[in-house]
């Protein structure tokens, strides 16, 4: 299975056409991201957060492994 951006980030997804549009596309994610309002994440919080669903799929594979 492959997991896409897009989907698991709410991103739309990219664009199938030539490297302009996608260039367009790419540009028009940053700026969405600059322009965001949202307040800024410090990385360790990130981390740890991503660190941990990571454990929690980990630990619900385990289990379905053991069951």
């Amino acid at each position: 299975m492959t997991l896409h951006a897009h989907v698991m980030t709410g991103l739309p997804a990219v664009p199938e056409n030539q490297d302009a549009e996608y260039e367009r596309w790419f540009l028009a994610q940053v700026q969405a991201a600059i322009d965001d309002p949202s307040p800024d994440l410090a990385h360790e919080q990130v981390m740890d957060e991503v660190l941990a669903a990571i454990a929690e799929v980990c630990e619900r594979k385990a289990r379905a492994v053991s069951a």
